[in-house]
């Protein structure tokens, strides 16, 4: 598959590695990555700001050390996926499924991730709080039941009736704030 950037120059070629293949610290600012099947790619230290990954498959894929500012990942599946040390900054994961993904100590700044699935992801050390310019981010409608939110920071973060936490967690009393 050849990886085009959204002005459609073309700046990776290599069908082989996008599927457990290695493009790591590529510049893929802008690229349209939509619907692309790369489980188990290692994507790590790459940019990516402003590229599109909706309705993309990247389970299992490593992902650690990324830049994604502005992008999309809306629709899109990391199960497994190590997104340990993103930069995520106004990133739309409108129904992305982060199923026992690592999040850990990563930064997650006017973020979207509502009715997104976090079902035993690791979100331990990990930042969510405004961009700034005071987009908040939000888990409305999302699934944090069984994921790990033990050291995790969360600042004006937005919820609603609709997501789901652990059992014992205060929203109110942890930053969130009631849509």
């Amino acid at each position: 598959m050849k990886i085009f950037d959204l002005n459609g120059t073309l700046i990776h070629e290599d069908e082989q590695a996008l599927r457990g293949g290695t493009l790591k610290a590529l510049d893929l600012r802008r690229s349209d990555l939509e619907k692309v099947e790369m489980m188990g790619a290692d994507l790590s230290g790459s940019k990516l700001d402003g590229s599109s990954f909706d309705s993309s498959f990247l389970n299992g894929a490593v992902l650690r050390d990324v830049s994604l500012e502005g992008g999309f990942l809306s629709d899109c599946c990391l199960n497994g996926a190590n997104l340990s040390n993103v930069d995520f900054y106004e990133v739309n994961a409108f129904r992305a499924s982060f199923r026992g993904a690592d999040l850990t100590n990563g930064k997650f700044l006017g973020c979207e991730f509502s009715e997104a699935d976090f079902s035993g992801a690791d979100l331990e050390g990990a930042t969510f709080a405004p961009d700034n310019i005071l987009h908040k981010t939000s888990f409305c409608g999302a699934n944090l039941a069984t994921a790990t939110l033990t050291g995790a920071t969360f600042k004006d973060v937005l919820y609603d009736d609709n997501t789901k936490f652990p059992a014992g967690f205060e929203p109110a009393e942890n930053g969130f704030v009631r849509e």
